[in-house]
């Protein structure tokens, strides 16, 4: 199984009584999923728990894009009929900006590693269907 990173969530330290997290995934896609959780301490050794299984049903998303913000990369995962598609991303003031990016069956890959940060758009446009998502770009926190 390949493995994204979806969300961080920064511990509240040593503690003598359990601590709960909890998230949600806000844009999830339909179908069979995985999820899991690594625990890292503080002394930088790390667990994982089991994989859980979780089946999202609804309508097929069209253009999702993830991991949003992003920050050297991100994947831009799109309807596999639309594999002709012309892509563009746009910046904040209307300009086209051109990135690198590598396309395989419903899924573009994007180098965003030297964009600025900075809120973006992205389109695909398809015969006569144009869909977009907006991207956050931000650098990651040391």
């Amino acid at each position: 199984m390949n493995w994204s990173r979806i969300l961080e969530i920064a511990g509240a330290g040593n503690s003598l009584v359990p601590l709960n997290y909890s998230s949600r995934d806000d844009r999830p896609i339909p179908g069979l999923f995985y999820y899991r959780l690594r625990q890292i301490d503080l002394d930088a050794s790390s667990s994982l728990s089991h994989a859980v299984p979780v089946y999202f049903q609804g309508e097929k998303a069209e253009l999702v894009i993830y991991p949003d913000p992003a920050s050297s990369a991100f994947t831009v995962i799109h309807d596999a009929g639309m594999n002709d598609a012309a892509i563009a991303l746009w910046d904040a003031l209307g300009r086209t900006i051109n990135v690198p990016f590598t396309m395989s069956s419903g899924q573009i890959e994007f180098d965003s590693s030297g964009l600025p940060v900075g809120v973006y758009r992205v389109t695909l446009s398809h015969a006569n269907r144009i869909l977009q998502q907006r991207l956050v770009i931000e650098r990651e926190k040391r």
